[in-house]
């Protein structure tokens, strides 16, 4: 199993759009996001924001089988809440890569 951070430094004024985003894919999207998960193949996912000095950043813990099949699986993915993800990333997370970008990485088998 692979155990992944990641971190996306939200841009200035859309820590609330993320908010939003965020308990739409837990609320009226939750059905939709637990078949994206379940075709991802994540075992596990959680995230939380943390609000600095320096800006407000998000951060993704996710458990798989591995990462090189995670992202496989989410580009040949058809799911159209991939499409809303990619739209809400571009818009509110800073950067040119917004695919996953490790902080850190820890593979084990009896968990973390």
């Amino acid at each position: 199993m692979k155990y992944i951070l990641t971190k996306y430094k939200i841009k200035k004024g859309k820590t609330d759009e993320t908010i939003s985003f965020l308990k739409t894919l837990e609320g009226k999207r939750h059905q939709e996001t637990m078949v994206a998960l379940d075709e991802s193949e994540i075992l596990f996912e959680s995230n939380f924001i943390d609000r600095t000095t320096s800006g407000d950043f998000l951060y993704i813990v996710k458990k798989m089988q591995s990462l090189n099949k995670l992202k496989r699986n989410i580009a040949q993915s058809q799911l159209p809440i991939f499409d809303s993800i990619r739209a809400w990333a571009k818009d509110c997370l800073e950067g040119e890569r917004l695919d996953l970008e490790a902080v850190a990485v820890y593979e084990g088998e009896n968990g973390l």
